[in-house]
């Protein structure tokens, strides 16, 4: 058989199965990290894109940690690692809370505190400002891994256009 170089036939197809499985573990490797990227709620982020709305760019509070945990009864400080909560000032009841669970657990438990606390709402409206009821009726409350989102913004429920504009824009994974 006639040899044409020094290498044996064959000896170079292993750099190149090397090369393919390193690329190959990159590409898996940014899979995952912008997966992950995806994964993590900035609740900072989704509550300036919120107030730069026109439902609630105007006539909004941030809550501090006592007036948030005392509005949402079922609520504790321990169970949050991390939130952001607005309410408006102007009379209406337009207002978002943003909470991140310790964990999923704690997460239901939030979910069905902020339930609770809308169904008292849409009750306490119903005689002060028929109005403001049918603005709470069109409450949303979302809930992705151990984030959970009430949002209260109209009776068309444009909150929840907003959450999916958010996700569209800032690719957040909304999904469990």
């Amino acid at each position: 058989m006639p040899h044409t170089g020094d290498r044996e036939p064959g000896s170079r197809r292993l750099p190149a199965a090397i090369a393919a499985a390193l690329l190959l573990l990159a590409l898996i490797g940014g899979g995952w990290l912008l997966h992950r990227r995806k994964t993590v709620l900035n609740l900072e982020r989704l509550a300036g894109f919120l107030l730069s709305s026109s439902v609630y760019s105007e006539g909004m509070r941030a809550l501090d940690e006592q007036e948030a945990f005392s509005r949402y009864p079922g609520i504790a400080e321990g169970d949050v690692a991390d939130f952001q909560v607005y309410a408006a000032g102007d009379g209406t009841a337009r207002e978002f809370a943003l909470f991140q669970a310790k964990d999923r657990e704690t997460a239901d438990d939030i979910m069905t505190s902020l339930s609770l606390y809308c169904h008292a709402r849409e009750d306490l409206f119903a005689l002060a400002d028929p109005q403001e009821q049918r603005r709470v009726r069109g409450y949303q409350i979302h809930r992705s891994r151990d984030y959970v989102l009430l949002l209260i913004s109209d009776p068309q429920g444009s909150g929840g256009q907003m959450l999916a504009d958010f996700s569209r824009i800032y690719g957040y994974n909304f999904t469990n």
